[in-house]
This record gives C-alpha cells, sequence and structure tokens, in this order.
C-alpha cells in the first residue's frame, strides 16, 4: 500500500494508556500515481557483529535455516519528529499468532519511548544498549508472553528517514513523500522473528536476541563515548552448552546486541 495512503496512528504531547488518536495522512492530489512499497534498506548486522553465535542465531531466523518448526515474521516503520509526535502505520496488517505478542510489546515500548521527551532523541539519540535492555526488561515484566515459543529475534534499527530507503547512495523515493517525511523525518523500524517449541517437547526456556542498530551515514560519529565502544563478548555458562547472557558491540558503538536465555514459567 502506498505510504501516502496508509492509515496512521498519529500521537502528539503526553499519551496516556487508553489514549489513541487516530487519523489519514492527507497526501499530495498525485498521490495515486506513488509506487506500492518504498525500498527498505537492509540491516547492516550481519557486517558489522563478528560474533559466530549471534550470527548463527541471526542467520538461523532471518534465513529461517532451521529444521525445527517454521519462523513467524513481523515489520513495522514507525516515523517521528523528535518533539513527541509520531505517527505508526496502522495497516490492519495480518500477525502471525505466534508474534502477535510479542508485536504487542514492542508497540507499547516504543509509543513510551516516543512519548517521552526530554534534552535528547529518543531511541536515536540513546546509546543502543539502554535501548536494548528496556526492550529485555519490557520482555521480562510480560514473561507469559514467551510462553511456546523456542527463539525470538527482535531488530530495531533507527536513524533519518532518507537513510532507510537508499540502495548505496542513491535515494529511492518518490517525489509524492516528501511531504509527509518533511513532517516526520526521523524512522523506528522494528522487524521481529519468532520461532515456536515443538509442540510434542515441553520446554520452559525462549532464548531472545535483541540488536538496536542506529543507521548512520559512512564515516560519520555520533560521539559514543569510549567506554561504550567495545566488540568483545560477556557469556555465563548455561547447562555446559547454551549462555544465558551473551552482548556484543560494534566497534563505532552505533550497534549494540543482547541475547539472553529467559525461563517462560
Amino acid at each position: 500500500m502506498p505510504i501516502s495512503s496508509q492509515e496512521y496512528m498519529y500521537h502528539e504531547g503526553h499519551i496516556d494508556d487508553n489514549e489513541v488518536a487516530v487519523s489519514r495522512y492527507e497526501g499530495e492530489d498525485n498521490d495515486e500515481n506513488y509506487e506500492d512499497d518504498l525500498y527498505v534498506s537492509p540491516s547492516n548486522f550481519e557486517s558489522i557483529i563478528k560474533d559466530p553465535y549471534l550470527l548463527a542465531f541471526f542467520r538461523e531466523l532471518c534465513e529461517n535455516r532451521s529444521y525445527g518448526s517454521p519462523v513467524s515474521s513481523f515489520e513495522r516503520t514507525c516515523y517521528f519528529n523528535g518533539a513527541n509526535s509520531f505517527a505508526i502505520p496502522n495497516r490492519g496488517d495480518y500477525i502471525q499468532p505466534a508474534s502477535q505478542n510479542i508485536a504487542h510489546i514492542l508497540e507499547l515500548w516504543l509509543t513510551e519511548k516516543l512519548s517521552n521527551i526530554g534534552e535528547t532523541i529518543p531511541i536515536l539519540e540513546e546509546y543502543p544498549q539502554i535501548s536494548a535492555e528496556s526492550i529485555m526488561t519490557k520482555l521480562k515484566e510480560t514473561v507469559s508472553s514467551l510462553n511456546g515459543l523456542e527463539k525470538v529475534l527482535i531488530n530495531i534499527r533507527a536513524g533519518h528517514v532518507y537513510l532507510l530507503h537508499m540502495i548505496g547512495d542513491v535515494v529511492v523515493m518518490d517525489q509524492n513523500c516528501e511531504r509527509f517525511f518533511q513532517q516526520f523525518p526521523l524512522f523506528v523500524n522494528v522487524s521481529i522473528k519468532v520461532q515456536e517449541h515443538s509442540p510434542s517437547v515441553r520446554h520452559n526456556t525462549c532464548q531472545v536476541l535483541v540488536a538496536v542498530e542506529h543507521v548512520t551515514m559512512k564515516g560519520e560519529n555520533r560521539n559514543i563515548p569510549l567506554s561504550c565502544r567495545f566488540s568483545h563478548q560477556q557469556h555465563q555458562s548455561f547447562d555446559g552448552a547454551f549462555t544465558n547472557t551473551r552482548v556484543a558491540s560494534s566497534p563505532d558503538g552505533q550497534t549494540f546486541c543482547l541475547l539472553e536465555e529467559l525461563a517462560t514459567r
């Protein structure tokens, strides 16, 4: 569906838990000629993170390499302006049952984040580690939502909207969308991939990988403190085979990954 004719949930100012404003973006007169979908650039995860365990986890879900249950996927992009005003597509997308609870939790997390504007722009000007840990905390608070799931991959990307719609150094975007993106020049892209446990086997844990990436131009330095620019991993033994906590960060500090094995009962 053309972005200019999508229905959006618009939020401005403080949002109460039960308050949702729904409206439709009014595009230009020639919006009906707009192409169906914008090109969305892929994640840089595989080229940045070198940890073999995290890469194997990422590829297994993204490429559906597992021999277990099929992988359910869901993706959505929220556009915002850094001044507690944002638009979440409300397109009535079908969400597979396995992904519904995770998608709902992330929408709540995103709404809370973008509604609370301080001296910095939410997510984009925070350390990626802060965003990743806050998502993991949100999941732990509603751990029952992970019941029956074997693996969950949550990939969050944030940046300027033009960096989301680029092939190489070329912006792939119809001019009819410029009005919308002038109003909401920043984005948060949320991608969820979920794999369920085999129904024949009972499990009490779920492995969750949260990856948060600040999408930047090549050579751009957001002045992430040196203390946050690490590329090593932290490991803790788990049943002699897995880890219950594993972290990795890109050398420039713009991408952070957190893998935990959470008890679901």
